[in-house]
């Protein structure tokens, strides 16, 4: 997930879609944020897979970094864990 123009303490919502290559039905046992930047919002049955919406709520800018980050867990009851990597980029400051 990739996020653009990000703004601090603005949440920006995206949905995400896993799906089962095979047309395999699956179930979820789990899905968590490490650093709690993205936050399920609904989680739906689709067709051979599933239909997230999230909520990342990019952090406060510290010092001169303009980016942040977050991995998005995703527990598949047969055991794989899916990771889902986001980067968010903050605009450049306009110089005076």
């Amino acid at each position: 997930i990739s996020i653009l123009k990000a703004e601090p303490r603005k949440p920006i919502t995206r949905k995400v879609w896993i799906l089962n290559n095979y047309q395999e039905d699956f179930e979820i046992e789990s899905a968590a944020s490490e650093k709690g930047i993205i936050r399920v919002l609904s989680q739906k049955k689709v067709k051979n897979g599933y239909e997230f919406e999230l909520e990342i709520m990019p952090p406060a800018v510290k010092g001169k970094k303009r980016f942040f980050t977050d991995v998005f867990f995703v527990n598949i009851k047969d055991g794989k864990k899916l990771e889902i990597t986001c980067r968010g980029f903050y605009p450049r400051k306009k110089k005076s």
